[in-house]
């Protein structure tokens, strides 16, 4: 072969390697962004950018074990956005969700970082934070998502579940923190805030016992239809 095509040979080969170099450097990059947005969507929620539920939740293990919190040190938060379905009726589903993103924001602007926030679903919300001056910080809180929209007065509602039992799945002292915003809105005379108590529990224990037995009941006949 002449002196030529040698260097045409190899100039072929290294052009072919430095493709293929280019070739594995970008499949390796779009790996690295699909693992970083599979990530994203796992920690996050995709809407306000807060935690996302299941992550929260163990966020708040790992919180719970690391500074050895006690009973009564810290608080469940549920909170629900009053009057977002009117909200979304007037203004319209994407005013909506840049509504919700502005609630996640004052959320963010209120709890410090020594707080843990995440958006359950909808227009509901969850916070995980020191049982400190919470009253004060849900009030303003309703002040300042007043103003976003004075018209249509949206605001929130809230239940509180102080941490009990530390070692307890934080699924179920969210829920409690729900039971106590249902008995809120059932209460219906103004308040924003109400915490879990004892009759609260006993009753949350009593619907527990009822669910998880239903279909025992139903199978030895202890429930019965009746026509009026």
């Amino acid at each position: 072969a002449s002196p030529e095509g040698d260097q045409v040979n190899y100039l072929t080969f290294f052009i072919s390697i430095a493709m293929v170099a280019v070739s594995i450097y970008n499949q390796r990059l779009s790996e690295a962004k699909k693992d970083e947005e599979l990530e994203e969507l796992a920690t996050k929620d995709k809407l306000t950018g807060l935690l996302g539920f299941e992550y929260f939740t163990t966020q708040v293990t790992e919180r719970i074990n690391s500074y050895n919190i006690q009973k009564g040190d810290s608080v469940y938060l549920f909170i629900n956005v009053t009057n977002f379905k009117v909200y979304n009726d007037q203004k319209g589903f994407r005013q909506g969700n840049e509504f919700l993103k502005k609630v996640g924001e004052l959320l963010s602007e209120e709890f410090n970082e020594y707080s843990l926030i995440t958006r359950q679903s909808d227009d509901h919300f969850v916070v995980f934070t020191i049982n400190l001056k919470v009253r004060d910080k849900i009030f303003a809180l309703n002040e300042k998502i007043q103003a976003l929209e004075p018209d249509i007065k949206p605001g929130i509602m809230v239940g509180a579940y102080e941490v009990n039992k530390p070692e307890e799945d934080p699924h179920r002292s969210v829920e409690k923190a729900r039971y106590a915003y249902g008995a809120l809105k059932h209460k219906n005379d103004g308040q924003l805030m109400l915490y879990y108590d004892e009759q609260m529990h006993d009753d949350y224990l009593m619907v527990q016992y009822i669910v998880t037995h239903i279909d025992e009941a139903i199978e030895k006949g202890y429930l019965k239809a009746y026509t009026s």
